[in-house]
């Protein structure tokens, strides 16, 4: 079966709430409003909503270009990590007034996968300025697998202000959310957008981000709709982001982004291309 660049074999579903129901997808239009994603489901065309978010990091001590990417090693300067070396890809250079993509990776994977699913050619191509972190005990950085959590929150602290990121698109997948998510609670005005994918971290705070009014970013969430238990962490998305549009990859599996890497790209483009200008202008 061939499909054009806005038909997929996965058959994607956005949704506000939930879509366990198929004939809900054809509501969607009368009350989210649409933009020119197209997605199929059972042989009709959606219009569908999107807001989402890339994480990516710049600067470095030592440089390694490759084809497509820059591969960095910045050493921390703050006390708290003790000259912790952390390894990084880029591409495409910081645009004044516009945030950085920032990826985020899970725990079978490093920001080499961002690289291998051409996430990171896709953003540059679209105008943004992009890296692509490998997390602590991942890949070519060092320190501990899991922190705790002010751990976390200090870690991406520490990068942001070392690559001097004033702004980022968070892009998480699975694990990489229990690390965007310390961001978006501590300082929710530096998070321009957020998308996680099959993300951790929501459900460690659901009472606090219930109870918060500044959680006004846009937020795309992704999921495989074969993503058992960890399908419910998405409907916490939907409850605490008021400005939360979640699509489900119909047959796939937890590393969705990954098993379609097509759709998780052309989501991607067209969600920072939706809200590009917001961004540069957000009195807009």
């Amino acid at each position: 079966m061939r499909t054009s660049s806005r038909q997929y074999i996965y058959n994607a579903i956005i949704s506000r709430r939930d879509t366990a129901n198929p004939s809900s997808a054809t509501i969607l239009r009368g009350w989210i409003r649409p933009v020119e994603l197209s997605l199929t489901y059972s042989g009709k065309m959606v219009s569908g909503t999107q807001t989402l978010f890339a994480v990516f990091v710049s600067f470095a001590i030592s440089s390694t270009a490759h084809a497509g990417f820059v591969a960095h090693t910045l050493t921390l300067s703050s006390p708290l990590f003790a000259g912790m070396r952390v390894h990084y890809k880029e591409v495409s250079q910081q645009v004044s007034g516009q945030p950085t993509a920032l990826f985020l990776h899970g725990a079978k994977f490093t920001s080499d996968d961002w690289a291998t699913i051409g996430a990171l050619d896709a953003v540059a191509a679209s105008g943004y300025h992009a890296v692509a972190l490998d997390l602590p005990g991942f890949g070519q950085t060092g320190g501990l697998r899991m922190f705790e959590e002010a751990d976390r929150a200090n870690f991406m602290d520490a990068v942001l202000e070392e690559l001097n990121l004033d702004r980022v698109v968070l892009v998480a997948a699975s694990m990489g959310g229990i690390f965007a998510i310390e961001l978006v609670m501590k300082d929710p005005a530096r998070v321009a957008g957020y998308m996680p994918l099959g993300a951790a971290g929501a459900e460690e705070y659901i009472n606090e981000l219930s109870a918060r009014s500044d959680l006004t970013m846009p937020v795309l969430t992704l999921w495989g709709s074969n993503d058992f238990p960890e399908s419910a962490r998405a409907r916490i998305y939907e409850w605490v982001f008021p400005q939360q549009r979640k699509v489900v990859f119909e047959g796939a599996g937890h590393p969705c982004w990954h098993e379609n890497p097509a759709l998780f790209k052309e989501l991607l483009v067209e969600f920072l291309s939706d809200h590009g200008r917001e961004w540069r202008d957000p009195v807009a």
